[in-house]
């Protein structure tokens, strides 16, 4: 199931996933915690996890966001506590500020004014005032759009295709190995599909190399069990 069109908040009770700008990039995903659904989590790919039915209120101008996974519904508390516990209250109605592109807004808290749902760069999910860190794009199936889709299985029998390379972080095949934003010699868990998590697959024979998009490096192996993305074409790249 790809998430890739761009939800405009004109259909009420459409699944969609909730990309943000972590890391500096939109490129992860909005989820409840594996293990403690009541949190909201910022470390999502488009799995189980980070799925949410948006339920209108106010012809799309207002909304509530429930979990696919739990349930329950986010919501900002009074003392400023982002969680994923609400029912159909108050504290989950979040008003639509649209910013120019249609999936692109702002949630303000509809309880509590100046208080917006924000991603922090480093990662937490906390109350923001309305700056560049509550900036929110929303994707339903279908259609274009989110980066790319990479949707379909790739079997290596092509050698230079692009791809992305999803892996079991928290139980769930939900995020993408990427190098990490602002240390691109870095392997790390933590991405989505975008730009940091793209790979170009090289093939020699029945092994390959994976070579980062972004950086143009290659991911390896050491000799002292050290991954990194700071390779080349030698021997340390190639996989079986």
């Amino acid at each position: 199931m790809a998430f890739k069109a761009q939800y405009a908040f004109a259909v009420s009770g459409k699944e969609v996933v909730i990309q943000h700008k972590a890391g500096g990039d939109f490129n992860k995903f909005l989820r409840v915690k594996p293990g403690a659904l009541g949190q909201a989590d910022s470390q999502g790919g488009q799995g189980e996890f980070a799925r949410w039915i948006v339920e209108h209120e106010g012809n799309g101008t207002r909304v509530r966001l429930k979990s696919k996974k739990s349930g329950k519904y986010l919501r900002i508390m009074k003392d400023g506590e982002i969680n994923v516990e609400g029912g159909t209250g108050p504290l989950t109605l979040f008003k639509v500020q649209k910013q120019g592109e249609a999936n692109l807004v702002k949630l303000e808290s509809n309880k509590f004014d100046g208080k917006y749902i924000s991603v922090k760069k480093n990662g937490d999910v906390n109350v923001g005032n309305g700056g560049p860190w509550t900036e929110l794009k929303f994707f339903r199936e279908d259609g274009g759009g989110a980066g790319g889709a990479f949707d379909k299985p790739y079997i290596f029998k092509v050698s230079g295709k692009e791809i992305v390379i999803q892996h079991k972080k928290g139980g769930d095949y939900d995020k993408f190995l990427r190098v990490k934003p602002g240390d691109l010699g870095k392997a790390d868990p933590d991405g989505g599909k975008g730009k940091f998590a793209r790979w170009i697959v090289e093939l020699d024979g029945d092994k390959a190399r994976f070579k980062s998009k972004e950086s143009g490096k290659y991911l390896r192996i050491m000799k002292d069990g050290e991954i990194n993305v700071e390779g080349g074409t030698g021997a340390l790249t190639l996989f079986k």
